[in-house]
């Protein structure tokens, strides 16, 4: 699980990184019909899946799977947030809000890897002292 967590913390970075340097250099969005596409597809594809994800990690009790569904979702939370930029920039020349959207997805991304990480130290803490072993 804490790899799941370190994949946060990597996309947080990575997000923040590209976000600050778009918004320092002016850097505006290009209009792209195939990645136009490709975020309306990937959306129709895994919001099921996050969906699903979810659901099924809390009925089986997997928190492994229940980290991963967040993850789905914070993908989805990027696919909306590049579509709602390319929007505002196309119709009211706003280039900053897709890198301003990107830096609360990145501090979503933190809150998330912050919440795995500490879910897997409880883990292991539990694992150790014997409180998860059945009775």
């Amino acid at each position: 699980m804490k790899a799941i967590a370190a994949t946060f913390f990597i996309l947080a970075a990575y997000v923040t990184f590209e976000a600050l340097r778009d918004l320092i250099t002016a850097d505006k969005a290009g209009e792209s019909l195939i990645g136009i596409i490709l975020n309306v597809v990937a959306l129709t594809v895994m919001v099921p899946v996050a969906f699903a994800q979810g659901r099924t990690g809390r009925d089986l009790g997997n928190p492994v799977l229940v980290a991963q569904s967040k993850e789905t979702w914070l993908s989805n939370y990027l696919s909306i947030t590049v579509l709602a930029g390319l929007a505002l920039n196309s119709t009211v020349g706003w280039w900053w809000a897709d890198p301003i959207a990107a830096l609360a997805i990145a501090t979503v991304a933190l809150r998330e890897g912050t919440e795995a990480w500490a879910e897997a130290s409880e883990a292991r803490e539990r694992t150790r002292s014997g409180d998860d072993l059945p009775a």
